[in-house]
């Protein structure tokens, strides 16, 4: 993306004026400018461990309410989660590592847990379904924008192909891959084999959840300098959050 250091020549259609858009631009899309803002990942990270946890609340304290080796565990990890999430030598991936191993931990007696909520769930996938279209829709608009903009900058041609190509690989990770497998967990009568379900379904959520949060686009999209109007980040990490209180 480093053609993107030399957008807004002449033939843009953006002035001086637009050049809070530019620097976006340029800093959102993978070129590090002088004077530009830090880089914000590691607080995004820790942010999206925190959300994952906060998530997993309702099937912690269903646990809890038990007093078997198993609730122990899940105390104890939880509890480690807690401090790693406020301490000063946080790392994304350890933390993500025991979070998974949380979500094996609650979903392992899932299909029995009360916790679990069939009518909650079928709701929040049928409303998932809809704001994922809805984010498709949006990042396709946001490359018109980008369109209106440098369509006329001869100069640009190179550099706007890749920034329409970098927002075809977002529209191209929103799958449908979490609907399906929410499907799976809402169709399985055998109570048995739901848990495995659910298990499949809390990692594809979860890498959701770590994308929307963690990628460096999508996590600056909301309110950008080109669309202030987008809302697309903040409505799919709320819908991740429902969709991970139903699992239970």
């Amino acid at each position: 993306m480093a053609a993107f250091g030399g957008l807004g020549g002449a033939g843009a259609k953006m002035s001086d004026e637009g050049s809070t858009k530019r620097e976006w631009l340029q800093r959102v899309l993978g070129v590090a400018l002088a004077g530009s803002i830090p880089d914000a990942g590691g607080v995004a990270a820790r942010q999206a461990a925190r959300d994952r946890l906060k998530a997993a609340r309702p099937g912690i304290e269903a646990a809890l309410r038990r007093s078997d080796a198993a609730a122990g565990e899940v105390r104890n990890l939880a509890k480690a989660l807690g401090e790693l999430m406020l301490g000063p030598d946080f790392d994304p991936a350890d933390a993500n590592a025991e979070l998974d191993r949380l979500d094996k931990l609650l979903a392992a007696d899932a299909g029995s847990s009360p916790g679990l909520s069939l009518v909650k769930l079928g709701k929040s996938r049928i409303e998932w379904i809809g704001l994922r279209g809805q984010a498709c829709s949006d990042l396709e608009k946001l490359q018109t924008a980008l369109l209106d903009i440098f369509e006329e900058d001869d100069e640009q041609q190179a550099a706007l192909a890749k920034a329409l190509d970098k927002l075809d690989e977002l529209i191209g990770k929103l799958s449908a891959d979490l609907e399906e497998e929410l499907d799976a967990v809402l169709n399985e009568a055998d109570p048995a084999k739901r848990g495995d379900k659910i298990a499949q379904a809390r990692t594809t959520m979860n890498r959701f959840t770590g994308f929307v949060a963690e990628d460096p686009i999508m996590s600056k999209l909301d309110g950008n300098e080109i669309m202030p109007g987008l809302k697309v980040t903040g409505p799919l990490s709320a819908k991740l959050q429902e969709i991970s209180a139903s699992l239970g």
